[in-house]
């Protein structure tokens, strides 16, 4: 794309300075289009750099290394610091009006400024990030790494080991932003206190955590009671744990990916996740449909198992219950789902996606609901028509009692 052209009445030799100035003042910028003598015209300069520090890079060389008119510019842009002379960037003054408004300015300071505590403690005070300008001997400084990472978490990476080990720095670091725990030292990074406070806040940073806070249990639940992403995170045994799991897809649904398989797989959890308010339901609905499936052979098939181990026994029905239980529970968390594709908005799902994906979990209410499938149907219509083996043995027993109490007559 071509420059915009210059305003009109701004360019060539004979442009009036009266204009110029009116321009100027209205966006310094246009100091670039001005003649050569009119960029070393202090009063023109002045008015440009007041509205815009950085058109101190259009002045003539001299204006440049004018320190009224560089004080000027620095206090408006900090970064006009860049275009001032090499001895007006030695200048203490001009450096420190030069950070007190923009802290990064000090990359273009001297070399001894930058060297300067003082100069250095102005610059981090206003962008702890611009640590990285000061000299190295200042990365050691506790005080002035104190004021950076107090301003700026992040300047905890450009800290010297010695200082990401110190508790308090680190502290001052997480107070400002917790995402700094991954620049403390390995011994910080398994302290459990300051594992606990940082995930409490942002569950997130279970990632900068040691592997052994990583498989700790309490320090996972408060990461994904935060942030259910955080599971991803978590050691394979407590992405197996359940309650770590119920806890997480609690609070993002879609991270039922991170579950392991048998979790992926439980009715309680598919609930949890269907429920989930967080996640949209459009995201989560294509990761769902396959474990509820699977969730759904699994349950059915148990159910039949279990009620025909029971019906040859003829023994304790507690197992089949368990098992319709898990069913009831899958029943459960499809009709949430189908009421959720139901509400999204139009924006969200086109009408031949919903439709699509209401048929996949209407076909799995049918399978559940399926008479031949269903061996609940089957347990509640045994617990109320007892089977012929079991008629048998009561008419039995009545007999034998019956004929005892005779021979005992």
């Amino acid at each position: 794309m071509d420059p915009p052209p210059p305003p009109a009445g701004v360019t060539g030799s004979g442009a009036d300075r009266g204009v110029v100035l009116a321009e100027v003042a209205q966006d310094g910028f246009s100091l670039q289009y001005a003649s050569e003598t009119l960029r070393a015209d202090r009063g023109v300069v002045l008015a440009a750099v007041a509205e815009s520090g950085d058109a101190l890079q259009y002045a003539s060389e001299t204006l440049r290394a004018d320190r009224v008119v560089v004080l000027a510019a620095v206090a408006e842009s900090g970064s006009a610091l860049q275009y001032a002379s090499e001895t007006l960037r030695a200048d203490r003054d001009i450096v420190l009006a030069a950070v007190a408004e923009s802290g990064d300015a000090l990359h273009w300071a001297s070399t001894t400024l930058r060297a300067d505590r003082d100069v250095v403690l102005a610059a981090v005070a206003q962008e702890g990030r611009a640590l990285i300008y000061a000299s190295t001997t200042l990365w050691a400084d506790r005080g002035v790494v104190l004021a950076a990472v107090a301003q700026h978490g992040d300047a905890l990476s450009y800290a010297p080991e010695a200082l990401r080990a110190d508790r308090d720095v680190v502290l001052a670091a997480l107070a400002q932003d917790v995402r700094a725990l991954q620049w403390a030292s390995t011994t910080l990074r398994a302290d459990r206190g300051v594992v606990l406070a940082a995930v409490a806040q942002y569950g997130l940073v279970l990632q900068y955590a040691s592997e052994t806070l990583r498989a700790d249990r309490g320090v996972v639940l408060a990461a994904v009671a935060q942030e259910g992403r955080a599971l991803k995170w978590a050691s394979e045994p407590l992405r197996a744990d359940r309650g770590v799991v119920l806890a997480a897809v609690a609070q993002r649904g879609r991270v039922l990916r991170y579950a392991s398989v048998l979790l992926r797989n439980d009715p309680e959890v598919l609930l949890a996740a269907v429920a989930a308010k967080k996640t949209p339901m459009l995201e989560l609905i294509p990761e769902l449909i396959e474990p509820l499936s699977e969730s759904i052979r699994a349950a059915l098939e148990s159910a039949k198992e279990a009620l025909d181990a029971f019906e040859d026994s003829a023994g304790d029905d507690t197992a089949v219950v368990a098992e319709c239980d898990r069913i009831r529970a899958l029943e459960e968390a499809i009709d949430k789902a189908i009421l959720r594709l139901i509400d999204a908005p139009a924006d969200q799902i086109d009408d031949t996606e919903r439709q699509g994906y209401l048929a996949r979990l209407n076909g799995l209410n049918a399978y559940l609901g399926d008479y031949d499938n269903n061996a609940c149907v089957r347990l509640q219509l045994r617990r109320y028509q007892p089977n012929k083996r079991q008629r048998i043995e009561a008419a039995l027993a009545t007999a034998l009692a019956t004929a005892r109490r005779a021979g005992g007559a």
